[in-house]
């Protein structure tokens, strides 16, 4: 069902009171850069049980209710967890994520994660006093003396096509399994990926439009079609899997809901939308101009297969055939 009422997630994507930087959270108080990296997070976090998760970038945000599903590192294969109040985090251990823990001003503590820029873009929340328990056992460990690590964004120069990615790209799709395939997600935000799509095949993948979006999600809400949804940052990216229940669209902002779940878009930072055609696990991959990827709605284990993929196949692609130029990277 599409109706307009305002999202507070959607209001949290187009701008919120919350620190969103590094300096941002060094005037909050309670300020203690934690000295531990994102796997010691996860797996603490496990024993978390009314958190808020969420996880951002500059166009999407998804959030979801509870503790952290079981540990998944990138170089384990893909989970979809399906279990109430468990929040599926997947995510690169060599990629230098910096902790920060805070007090938020409502008598809880926060947690942030923050990348190379010092912005932070996977926040925990915790107001129960459970979990305000569980954080203190985490302790502090040896905190980085350093600025954050560089981007690890290929430098590629001006319209320069990456060749060897390319190769590779052709070479493993049919083989590679999705965790593999949403792991290009976790490197250089996806711009190497962005670029290579124009290149794998005119069957692996191809644009449509990303005005369908709305009307998109709310035919797979009214029907009850299951997706899932993915929303990367820097190293990281959050999932939620299952029926949509309701979608509302605020301006450019579409918001879906799922359970103690919400997945928000802003449609004005799409530059371009690709169907992925990864053997029966087909996948719609969002990204801005710069060649970031915002989000992935995949498809859900529980459903027909033949169904979503054939649902992709109808969405309407650009007037002209030919893909646009991928950005530089």
């Amino acid at each position: 069902m599409l109706n307009n009422a305002p999202s507070p997630t959607a209001c949290c994507l187009a701008g919120s009171a919350l620190p969103d930087t590094l300096d941002d959270l060094r005037a909050v108080s309670g300020f203690a850069e934690l000295g531990h990296d994102l796997e010691t997070l996860a797996l603490i976090g496990t024993q978390f049980e009314n958190a808020l998760i969420t996880t951002r970038n500059a166009g999407a945000l998804i959030a979801g209710r509870g503790g952290y599903a079981a540990l998944q590192r990138s170089d384990a294969p893909l989970r979809l967890t399906r279990a109430p109040r468990r929040v599926d985090l997947r995510f690169c251990p060599a990629t230098p994520i910096r902790l920060a823990r805070y007090a938020d001003g409502n008598g809880g503590d926060g947690i942030a994660a923050f990348d190379h820029s010092g912005r932070v873009q996977h926040r925990v929340q915790l107001g129960a006093p459970a979990d305000r328990q569980v954080l203190c056992s985490l302790g502090q460990g040896a905190v980085a003396s350093s600025a954050p690590a560089a981007s690890d964004t290929p430098n590629h120069g001006q319209n320069v096509i990456p060749l060897a990615a390319i190769r590779r790209a052709r070479d493993i799709w049919n083989t590679a399994d999705l965790g593999a395939h949403l792991n290009d997600l976790l490197r250089s935000c996806g711009r190497e990926r962005r670029a290579c799509l124009p290149h794998v095949g005119v069957n692996r993948a191809w644009q449509i439009l990303p005005d369908v979006l709305p009307s998109f999600l709310t035919y797979a809400s009214d029907r009850g079609i299951g997706m899932a949804r993915f929303v990367p940052a820097a190293g990281l990216m959050q999932a939620d899997v299952g029926p949509l229940e309701t979608i509302t669209l605020v301006g450019q902002l579409v918001t879906a809901r799922a359970g103690a779940g919400t997945f928000s878009i802003d449609l004005s930072a799409i530059d371009s939308a690709w169907v992925a055609a990864i053997g029966r696990f087909w996948q719609i991959e969002l990204y801005d101009a710069q060649g970031d990827c915002l989000a992935v709605l995949g498809y859900d284990p529980s459903q027909n297969a033949g169904h979503w993929s054939d649902l992709l196949c109808s969405l309407p692609k650009p007037a002209s055939r030919a893909a646009r130029p991928a950005p530089k990277a």
